[in-house]
């Protein structure tokens, strides 16, 4: 597959979704901060319409943003065949679809649990190592810079010579839009202008119709594959460790540097069983543990010794699911130099009690035509024996309540 362009006549809608990063030519700040920066975007193109079926705006084009953008263009669109991506490490990792070109041959026969794609049905292609024609969503991000990022103030052009010569007066008067506001006016002006452009592609029948016409015409000619429920796509989208041993801590999932461990009362019962571990970064409070036959066994709660240090604990504020992520993962790094030691109850907070926001529903403006025919996926777990109880435990879970937590340490002071 060296090129997409030859494949546009045998394909249709959502044949193919194309990924990759680009850096926003729009200077911006963290909301409640004054430092000032420049966000990326993780997007996924459907090869056929053009269509921007899925994005996720972020500060770090990580491996996680790509799920945040997959997870989107799935609930909106469905779920594509194949996906083609760059050779970047945001994309080629074990747990997402595998190493791809980036593959070490001494790496290549270690055994690993599906990845997510696997479990999702999506193939996966990667583009040619240092071909510059391999990338069709380069186009896209072209005609997203000069129709979507010229129109905020703080344009900083793709080069020294589109750079406005008043950008520099702008930033010295604080001309400086949020994060949160890009946001908001990148997903309307993708889904309220770019995707109800008119087509760009070559094929003379679509001349004349929309990305999105385009689109909702040739998906009649495929069975569209859906999943049927958030809470399936959310666990199907979970991140996996490797294969592991059940050791006296339990399990175990490395984030940061750390690991943090996962294990109840009755793990004993389950010594030097080799499992693996899904879980979710934006709520690291459980995971999940499966056998080598991809059975799931049982939810394990994280140790209950780990109390997480967050600067900020109100939720509303915390906007984004990256975000979100990017304080679990400071957390877990202050947890492991001791730092939550010395502050007062108000300033912890559990991990039990994080929870994760909902991705945004689907920008209105983009009207989806569904194919008569919809293949629903659904997730169908073959369960291996429960965890067993021990003799005279009549406990149902452990349930940690930080704010009966806070009053009790409150008391006693």
């Amino acid at each position: 597959m060296p090129y997409i362009e030859r494949l546009y006549d045998d394909l249709e809608a959502n044949d193919v979704w194309i990924a990759d990063n680009h850096t926003l030519d729009i200077i911006s700040k963290y909301d409640g901060k004054e430092t000032k920066h420049r966000l990326h975007i993780t997007g996924f193109l459907d090869a056929k319409s053009g269509v921007l079926v899925g994005w996720n705006i972020t500060d770090n084009p990580c491996s996680q943003s790509t799920i945040f953008a997959i997870r989107h263009g799935i609930m909106r669109f469905g779920v594509p065949k194949m996906v083609y991506f760059d050779n970047g490490t945001e994309f080629l990792t074990y747990d997402i679809a595998g190493r791809g070109h980036r593959t070490r041959k001494s790496t290549s026969i270690i055994e690993r649990p599906p990845a997510i794609l696997q479990r999702l049905g999506i193939e996966m292609k990667n583009a040619l190592v240092r071909n510059a024609r391999a990338k069709p969503i380069e186009r896209f991000f072209l005609t997203f810079k000069n129709s979507i990022s010229r129109l905020f103030e703080t344009f900083t052009g793709g080069n020294i010579m589109e750079k406005p010569e008043s950008l520099k007066a702008k930033l010295k008067k604080g001309i400086v839009p949020l994060d949160s506001e890009i946001r908001t006016l990148v997903a309307d002006l993708i889904d309220g202008t770019y995707n109800v452009g008119q087509y760009g592609g070559s094929e003379k029948k679509f001349k004349g119709m929309t990305r999105i016409e385009v689109w909702n015409e040739s998906i009649q000619n495929r069975v569209l594959r859906k999943v049927v429920n958030e809470e399936d796509l959310n666990l199907l989208l979970m991140r996996t460790t490797g294969y592991q041993k059940i050791k006296k801590k339990g399990v175990y999932v490395e984030m940061s540097g750390e690991k943090i461990w996962y294990a109840d009362e009755n793990i004993w019962q389950h010594l030097n069983e080799e499992v693996y571990v899904r879980y979710n970064p934006e709520d690291i409070s459980s995971v999940r543990v499966y056998d080598k036959e991809d059975r799931f066994k049982f939810t394990l709660p994280v140790d209950k010794e780990l109390m997480l240090n967050f600067m900020e604990t109100d939720q509303e504020e915390i906007k984004t699911a990256q975000s979100r992520l990017n304080r679990t993962k400071k957390a877990v790094k202050d947890y492991a130099k001791g730092l939550t030691s010395g502050l007062s109850a108000e300033r912890k907070i559990d991990a039990l009690d994080l929870m994760v926001r909902k991705a945004h529903a689907a920008k209105e403006g983009v009207i989806v035509t569904e194919p008569k025919t919809v293949m629903p996926i659904t997730v169908n777990e073959e369960c291996a024996e429960p965890l067993q109880k021990a003799v005279g435990d009549d406990t149902v879970g452990v349930v940690i309540d930080i704010n009966r937590i806070n009053k009790n340490s409150a008391r006693k002071k």
